[in-house]
Formats: structure tokens, sequence, C-alpha cells
């Protein structure tokens, strides 16, 4: 059958971003593995950003009871972030719902106080940026090269492109 020849054609099977797969792609890994059981699922459920598009979360819980031989290998030092982060992100994440426990931690300094601000829109949100990068470049004598604004999607930069080019505030788009 056709199930039978790429069940035999993958024997082992690599999952990258496991947290982000739909319901078909994991029956779909369930199907191509059933005969070998080699399947290597890398994700984190408390970072599922795709569950507007389909992304069930809940795979990564679901894998542990479907493959119930796997090893988990938790990744729970994290190099780049301080140490304020860190406490504040394992705050927001032990609320998560269907998560394999973790606790996150790093070596790094302490670092900054972590400043909560909400935004009404994207012209409100690239006035503050722009505001705070202006601010800290002309008062406390930090470089614009100190600093990268990262964008899940390339729609979004139009307003802050607009606002940094009325602060006069030097950028370039990756």
């Amino acid at each position: 059958t056709t199930l039978e020849f790429y069940q035999n054609k993958f024997k082992y099977i690599h999952v990258d971003e496991f947290q982000d797969t739909n319901t078909s792609q994991y029956e779909l890994v369930k199907l191509l593995a059933a005969k070998h059981k080699n399947v290597f699922a890398v994700g984190d459920e408390d970072q599922c950003i795709y569950s507007w598009r389909g992304a069930q979360v809940a795979n990564v819980k679901q894998y542990t009871i479907d493959f119930k031989d796997c090893k988990i290998f938790k990744l729970e030092q994290n190099y780049r972030s301080t140490k304020k982060i860190i406490a504040l992100a394992n705050k927001v994440i032990k609320n998560n719902i269907n998560r394999i426990e973790k606790h996150l931690w790093t070596s790094n300094e302490e670092g900054a106080e972590v400043q909560l601000k909400q935004n009404y829109n994207d012209i409100e949100e690239s006035e503050q940026i722009a505001q705070e990068i202006k601010s800290l470049v002309t008062e406390q004598g930090y470089k614009y090269s100190y600093f990268a604004v990262l964008m899940r999607v390339n729609s979004l930069s139009l307003e802050l492109e607009k606002l940094l080019l009325s602060y006069n505030v030097p950028y370039k788009i990756y």
C-alpha cells in the first residue's frame, strides 16, 4: 500500500517546531511512524504561536502518550536573557495548560527591571518605540547601533519607519 511504502521509506522522522503542528500534521506523523516508531520531535509547548492557524499545542502532550517510550530532554537553561526576564517568563508560562513542567534558568546577570508597556494600536506603539530610542540615545548616551526592533511580519514596519524618520532615528531593515 501507499502507507507501507512511505513507512519503509521514512524509517526516521524528525519534526521541528512540534508545538506548531496542527491535527492533520500530527496524524500524518503518527501514521508514518507506526512501523518503526523512530520520531524525533523538537518543540516547546510554551512557545506555540500559531494556534490562530490551527496549531494544536496539545500535540506535544499527546506525543508523550502516543509514543510512550519517548525520552524527554528539557532545555531549561537560557543563554541569552537576564535573570529578571527569565523569572518573569517562568511566572507567565506556569499558567499555560497542557504543558510539560519545566523551570527556565540562566547564569547571566540580573539585568534591568522588565517593563510592561501597553499600546492602543500600531501608531501608538511605533511612537513609543521611536521616543524611547531617541531618549536613550540623547539622554543616556546609548548608540543607535545598540537597538534592534524585531517584527513577525514586514507589514508592521511602515508606521514604525514613519515615526523613526520623524524623530531622525537612523535605521536599516533586514
